[in-house]
């Protein structure tokens, strides 16, 4: 999709990052350096209780998109907040500001892709394009098929054909971004707006410290990850589940990160890092 000095908007879903963000790379790419590129986050608007989410969530969620914002702003971008339903602020978003195409990286769950089946149809009513890209995983599911070409129902075997294929390479992240100025946006998200209040501790929010966090289990905890991983007393679990839900890491950069250092490890250490990326492919 080619829309050189055109206005394209990237919806940040659940990849609250700048590096290896295959959607905003696309948007980036697609505007051309003419272009505009709008990033925008749409917060829930559900208050005081949620039966899947909580004040440490929404607090790891706000230090996440705060810290979003100032490596948008680094790149000359900037990021855009609205409160509602997604797909009526997408549609706003674009009316008001002109913006020709909708990118955003695909959610597998069910609930995001019945989001997405709404987007296609408003995007479609309204002559917007709409690029939906491959990002939360590695692999998706139509992409790992047995060899009579059905979906797997065996992890094991799964596994195997999925470590078999060919593995991209993570992206960096854009060198410039331009955000047309004059665009309403609210504050970034504080606990208060779901009318919560902070009550445990929570891990560092953001891109860099998720890196940080990548880089010391590499050098470190993964290599006795097979044999201390189901231990609370030790620290030998990734302490990534919460990066990669919010996507300050995709999985190609954990992917990548265990593969540069297998090499050096001794037999135990390779086990132990196979057996990690087992569960990453899980």
């Amino acid at each position: 999709m080619n829309m050189n000095g055109k206005k394209v908007i990237h919806w940040f879903r659940r990849d609250f990052r700048i590096t290896d963000n295959t959607a905003l790379t696309a948007a980036v790419a697609a505007a051309g350096p003419d272009g505009k590129v709008i990033p925008i986050y749409v917060a829930s608007e559900w208050n005081g209780s949620h039966q899947w989410t909580g004040p440490a969530r929404q607090e790891f969620l706000c230090g996440s998109l705060a810290s979003l914002a100032k490596n948008m702003e680094a790149i000359g971008g900037h990021l855009i907040i609205r409160r509602g339903d997604a797909i009526t602020e997408l549609e706003k978003l674009a009316a008001e500001t002109g913006a020709e195409a909708i990118f955003a990286n695909r959610d597998p769950d069910p609930f995001g892709r019945a989001v997405e089946a709404r987007l296609k149809k408003t995007a479609a009513a309204k002559g917007i394009a709409l690029s939906l890209h491959k990002d939360v995983c590695i692999h998706e599911r139509d992409e790992v098929r047995t060899g009579q070409d059905t979906v797997f129902r065996v992890f094991t075997p799964y596994s195997k054909v999925w470590f078999g294929l060919p593995k991209p390479a993570p992206l960096p992240a854009p060198k410039r971004i331009s955000t047309p100025e004059g665009i309403t946006s609210l504050p970034l998200p504080q606990l208060s707006d779901w009318g919560l209040t902070s009550s445990v501790s929570i891990p560092e929010p953001g891109e860099r410290a998720a890196r940080d966090r990548l880089k010391a289990f590499v050098a470190g905890p993964m290599a006795s990850y097979g044999e201390q991983r189901d231990i609370p007393s030790l620290a030998g679990t990734s302490h990534l589940s919460q990066d990669l839900r919010f996507g300050l890491l995709s999985p190609r950069q954990i992917y990548a990160a265990a593969k540069s250092v297998e090499e050096t490890l001794p037999p135990e250490g390779r086990k132990s890092t196979m057996k990690f990326l087992a569960e990453i492919v899980w």
